[in-house]
Order: structure tokens, then C-alpha cells, then sequence
């Protein structure tokens, strides 16, 4: 039944990577990585982390970064870009992510799912497509619209 409820686990993950025939690598913990070639639209290219955590291993997270690296000057204008993003769309939750002693941060894009009472496949599908598309469209919002970095 295609639309049973079940319990999440990483081959639901999988089935959905390879549903969209999106290539992917699995690390030593079993989280899978996506990675997008550089894209005129983005002006960078974008890495997926989809994972299980949790104590209970019942989160799906979807974790995006870019290439594309900010520099220390430009953290005010990232953090005011993430700031009216999470202000004006639902999803995904976007922040600046730096070391004190670097140079440079990264802007992440995540989202969590809570899956404790089970799921259906279906709507695995459907959510690991709406977080990357989504995470185009902000990458593209920023390289575009917003000529940022």
C-alpha cells in the first residue's frame, strides 16, 4: 500500500533520492549527501545533507549550504538576507553559520520534520523535493534579486 504509514527510516530517504534519480553518496553514518553543480541562477554550487536524528531517530533533517562563502565584511547584509527570508517564507529556516576565528561563514538552509507517529512515503517524496526546490529559489533569490556576495 503506497500510502501505509510507517515508521521512517533511511530507506524511505533513499527511495526518494532515487524516485527523482538524484546521484547521491551515503557517509559512515548512513546520512545521505546531494550535491548540485554550479548553477547561473545560484551563482554557487549547493550540497544536501538529508539525516535521521534524534533520540529516538524519528527527525528528518534536510541541511543546505552553498560554496559560496561570506566573507566577515558581509555577515550584517547575510544575516538581515536570512533574517527577511525566515521572516517572509515558512520554510526553509536560513542562518549564518562562523567560527570566531575565520574569516568567512557559510549560509545553511534547514529544515526538521518530526516523524514519531510514522509516515507515508508519498509524502517523503514530496518533502525532500520542496526543501531543495526551495533552497534554489532562496539561492537564487539571493543571487539575483538581492545581488548579494
Amino acid at each position: 500500500m503506497a500510502n501505509e504509514v510507517k515508521k521512517f527510516d533511511r530507506e524511505m530517504i533513499r527511495v526518494a533520492l532515487k524516485k527523482r534519480e538524484l546521484n547521491f553518496l551515503t557517509d559512515q553514518d548512513g546520512d545521505f549527501h546531494v550535491n548540485f553543480s554550479y548553477d547561473d541562477d545560484w551563482g554557487c554550487e549547493l550540497k544536501i545533507l538529508l539525516m535521521i536524528q534524534g533520540q529516538q531517530q524519528d527527525i528528518f533533517t534536510i541541511s543546505v549550504t552553498a560554496t559560496k562563502k561570506i566573507p566577515k565584511e558581509d555577515f550584517g547584509r547575510a544575516i538581515m538576507l536570512c533574517n527577511e527570508w525566515n521572516r517572509t517564507r515558512l520554510f526553509p529556516l536560513a542562518f549564518l553559520a562562523y567560527n570566531d576565528n575565520e574569516s568567512t561563514g557559510n549560509i545553511f538552509l534547514q529544515y526538521h520534520l518530526d516523524t514519531e507517529k510514522g509516515i507515508h512515503q508519498e509524502f517523503i517524496d514530496y518533502y525532500v523535493v520542496m526543501i531543495m526546490s526551495t533552497a534554489m529559489k532562496f539561492w537564487k533569490w539571493v543571487h539575483q534579486e538581492k545581488a548579494a556576495f
